[in-house]
């Protein structure tokens, strides 16, 4: 449907403002890999892979090859919407940092705002003792306390981040060829 083709398009290119690593634009899952990519490719010891980033991770070079897709002849789709939302989901948290940080920068916003509610809610009282009392001292309060949970969490998820990063064992760098290698000694 049109609109499918609306929200591929659209996840391909946040994923490329997102990623921290740029694959080509509409790349789709079908591809020709050549055999030195393929052996990298199984090396990597992840299990739940997002190949269209994986791909060009390894950073072998990539070429687009157009084509008209023919309908379907038999049976039907068994993608849905929910299923494309898990695939993009997954394809944002394995090559990008951007909702750990949107996390933590929504979480210092709000802490500076309770905060200078509090500020100000202080002065109110300094100046004019009757000031109301209760609602607007608690909701800033629980805008504090939650802010402070929230930026803690933001935090332990950079962390956690990080953990994932090295939990995917993927090499930190792949080597495309040799020159001049070592020769190996023959033992006498």
């Amino acid at each position: 449907p049109l609109y499918m083709l609306f929200l591929y398009k659209s996840f391909y290119r946040v994923f490329h403002k997102m990623s921290y690593v740029k694959i080509p634009l509409d790349a789709g899952d079908f591809s020709l890999m050549d055999r030195r990519v393929v052996e990298v490719l199984k090396q990597f010891p992840e299990r739940d892979r997002f190949m269209r980033g994986l791909r060009a991770w390894v950073g072998f070079r990539q070429t687009g090859v157009p084509y008209v897709r023919p309908e379907r002849m038999f049976g039907k789709t068994t993608n849905s919407l929910l299923k494309n939302l898990n695939w993009a989901t997954k394809g944002i948290f394995s090559f990008s940092y951007v909702p750990l940080q949107f996390l933590a920068l929504m979480s210092s916003v709000i802490f500076l705002f309770a905060s200078a509610a509090i500020v100000v809610l202080i002065i109110l009282r300094i100046l004019d003792p009757t000031v109301p009392r209760g609602l607007a001292t608690i909701m800033a309060l629980v805008l504090f306390f939650g802010a402070l949970q929230l930026l803690g969490i933001s935090i332990l998820g950079e962390y956690m981040g990080k953990i994932f990063e090295e939990v995917k064992a993927r090499p930190k760098y792949v080597v495309k060829s040799i020159f001049n290698a070592p020769r190996k000694r023959q033992r006498v």
